[in-house]
């Protein structure tokens, strides 16, 4: 079974950068992909909540939820807007707790969503909304030769409103909102 697991998801990111059906330049990447999706609250601005809470999906669609509160070290980032996979399981590894796995047929479904998703114009409405923290639903392509990982993002609301027009990301988007559900991820469901 986690040889079917990995075939599957190798499969799966030679196929993301733009759906299931082409091979394009950015579909170079291998079983390595660890990190396929995350959706996160952040507020800075509130000392008795946690700085970050959320949830990724690894490559073998097992779930995951994570905290970083005021007093953690802070999160480091690289300044060019690509991560690599050790930047980003320093976040997400913080108080980690494993809530369930995801079938390896739905994870598959979901990877083909990720390419065309990337692809997607990003729409920011005005909000009204001030120091109230944002929430924020990623996926990740993994470029397999710079092995950095680049976020495209589905949808963040909050003190910011920015939503990912294509309809690839809004599948997505309402997906992550279901395991959130399923999981009982109480803070993502009221928040999106």
């Amino acid at each position: 079974m986690k040889a079917f697991i990995s075939l599957l998801t190798t499969a799966c990111v030679l196929l993301t950068a733009h759906g299931c059906t082409q091979r394009s330049p950015l579909a170079g990447l291998t079983e390595n992909h660890e990190i396929l999706f995350s959706a996160e609250y952040t507020n800075g601005f509130t000392p008795y909540q946690p700085l970050r809470r959320g949830f990724y999906v690894d490559g073998s669609g097992r779930v995951y939820t994570y905290e970083s509160g005021l007093h953690d070290a802070p999160w480091v980032l690289s300044e060019n807007g690509s991560y690599t996979e050790k930047e980003l399981l320093e976040l997400f590894t913080r108080s980690r707790v494993f809530k369930g796995r995801i079938a390896a047929d739905v994870l598959y479904q979901q990877c083909c969503l990720i390419g065309p998703s990337a692809t997607g114009s990003l729409r920011e409405r005005p909000t009204t909304s001030y120091d109230r923290g944002i929430t924020g639903v990623y996926a990740y392509i993994l470029d397999n030769q710079s092995h950095r990982y680049r976020r495209v993002t589905l949808r963040l609301l909050g003190d910011q409103d920015v939503e990912n027009i294509a309809p690839e990301a809004k599948l997505l988007h309402a997906w992550l909102l279901d395991i959130a559900r399923a999981h009982k991820i109480d803070w993502l469901v009221g928040a999106s």
